[in-house]
């Protein structure tokens, strides 16, 4: 918000033309440009790129198979199955509600701006109103996602579908193991028992 802060309250000093000439009024469009890219660039969520958001990037750069196989390995049950789904959903939705606090703030922040800018800059305020109208559309998109993510839907589906296919393999895996060393176990018995009847 810095970007923004330094515009409105802390302008460049007017050079000698700008003085003479008044209210210069490709001055004034040149700001009003430059606050509109340090929104964009820093405060936006461009259409369908919510992923790439610092603090959700971490969450989908995650092997979800791997971490469903590791599940199913430890933990062929149903209840494994299901907190490990758990565990992913809460982990999105936290990451989701810390992005919705940022966003939440800097809606409070707009409109302090306009409310002390009131109708001395309508050029500032037309900007303003446009953040605030992308702001509500990502916050919107949030909600939608963490009420999609309680129902498995949403951006986080593909990251569950592949848990899930991970962690059926690690059941299988442990399944494999178990009879592995449950036969080598019986082996060794059976061996055991056959020396000590050749004694």
């Amino acid at each position: 918000m810095e970007a923004i802060k330094k515009w409105l309250f802390w302008p460049e000093p007017s050079t000698n033309e700008d003085a003479n000439n008044g209210d210069n009024l490709t001055s004034s469009q040149n700001k009003e440009n430059n606050i509109d890219k340090a929104f964009v660039n820093i405060y936006t969520i461009p259409k369908n790129q919510i992923i790439n958001n610092d603090l959700l990037k971490p969450f989908f750069d995650e092997t979800y198979y791997e971490i469903g196989f590791n599940y199913g390995l430890n933990d062929i049950s149903k209840d494994g199955y299901i907190n490990g789904q758990k565990d992913l959903v809460l982990n999105f939705q936290n990451r989701l509600g810390s992005i919705l606090q940022e966003k939440d703030e800097l809606v409070d922040q707009i409109n302090m701006y306009q409310e002390i800018i009131d109708d001395t800059n309508p050029g500032i305020q037309k900007l303003l109103v446009k953040y605030l109208n992308q702001l509500n559309k990502d916050v919107e998109e949030i909600k939608r996602q963490i009420n999609l993510s309680e129902h498995h839907e949403g951006l986080i589906k593909s990251s569950l579908n592949k848990f899930q296919i991970g962690f059926r393999n690690g059941q299988k895996k442990s399944i494999e193991l178990g009879l592995f060393i449950n036969k080598k176990n019986n082996l060794s018995e059976n061996n055991s028992e056959q020396g000590e009847e050749d004694e």
